[in-house]
């Protein structure tokens, strides 16, 4: 993946996350992300379901959570 991509990458992350921020439901999130970049909204959901996936691995986020 080259450097302009992943750039691109990372800020739909961001307005996808900022849009679940305001309340937004997945769907509309997706919807609106698509929109405003102009790509499908396979596209956006192929990068969204990606990014979830990440912050779920333990080994990505190093996210131990509540371990006693």
């Amino acid at each position: 993946m080259t450097t302009a991509t992943q750039g691109i990458k990372i800020h739909i992350e961001m307005d996808f996350d900022d849009l679940i921020g305001d309340g937004y439901s997945r769907s509309e999130a997706i919807r609106k992300v698509a929109k405003s970049w102009s790509m499908t909204h396979e596209e956006v959901n192929d990068i969204v379901q990606a990014y979830e996936a990440e912050m779920e691995d333990i080994d990505k986020n190093g996210d131990l959570g509540d371990i006693l």
